[in-house]
């Protein structure tokens, strides 16, 4: 399966459709910062209990279609994969 997925991911390289990606530390390490009046930070994580954000990959896809194909190659067994529009800041 891993050697299956880095074909996947360079092959998105390839087609320039990867922008980059990173894996993410251990979740009970994670703060999280509220406003209320000036920031509060806080202990995480943020996400429910059994849930994490294990990492993420940037990737510009020319259609939304394209954007749904990558995506449900990257979704396998028990795992959850959100796709989400970055915001243009």
């Amino acid at each position: 399966m891993d050697t299956e997925f880095d074909s996947f991911l360079t092959e998105l390289q390839e087609s320039g459709e990867l922008l980059g990606g990173e894996a993410l530390g251990d979740p009970a390490g994670a703060q999280l910062v509220r406003w209320e009046e000036g920031p509060v930070i806080s202990s995480g994580p943020y996400a429910a209990p059994g849930e994490h954000l294990a990492g993420m990959f940037f990737i510009q896809a020319g259609t939304p279609q394209r954007a749904e194909e990558i995506l449900a190659r990257f979704a396998s067994p028990g795992e959850t994969v959100e796709l989400r529009p970055i915001a243009n800041m």
